[in-house]
């Protein structure tokens, strides 16, 4: 079974519903998300370009799918794209394009065949390196690369 958790429109809340393989549950509180973490078998983290913060975010979710040693899937906009440049592709997650459902299933379905590699690759990186306060200044100079 899927667990999602988040912000949806209500067409995509009425599609998940007709699934019964999918649970939605709309927005969490962070720490009562963090400690679902523990459960899941794999993060999934999917934005959409409808604004400019969601096309140049932290990846955040991704940063709690680390500390939770999660492989996890992620959309490939400009951040995720460094976070995996910076660790090495494909080593603890697989990234998707934004519209392109197959692609999706394909790297969900990649990280469930390869999933002891995934997860022992995750869990051997140093997470305290990705949290908000350890990259404060590298986000800081995308900001002011961003405004210039």
């Amino acid at each position: 079974k899927i667990a999602l958790f988040g912000e949806a429109d209500e067409k995509t809340i009425a599609t998940f519903s007709q699934n019964k393989n999918i649970e939605f549950f709309g927005y969490l509180q962070p720490a009562f998300f963090e400690s679902l973490l523990s459960h899941a078998y794999l993060g999934f983290s999917h934005y959409t370009s409808v604004n400019l913060n969601n096309h140049y975010c932290a990846p955040v979710k991704l940063y709690d799918y680390i500390h939770a040693q999660l492989p996890f899937v992620s959309v490939d906009f400009d951040f995720q794209k460094q976070l995996f440049d910076e660790i090495g592709p494909n080593e603890i997650g697989t990234l998707f394009s934004e519209n392109d459902t197959q692609s999706c299933l394909e790297n969900i379905e990649k990280i469930d065949d390869n999933y002891t590699y995934y997860k022992s690759n995750i869990s051997k990186l140093d997470v305290a390196k990705f949290s908000f306060e350890s990259q404060h200044e590298h986000i800081k100079k995308i900001v002011e690369g961003l405004l210039l």
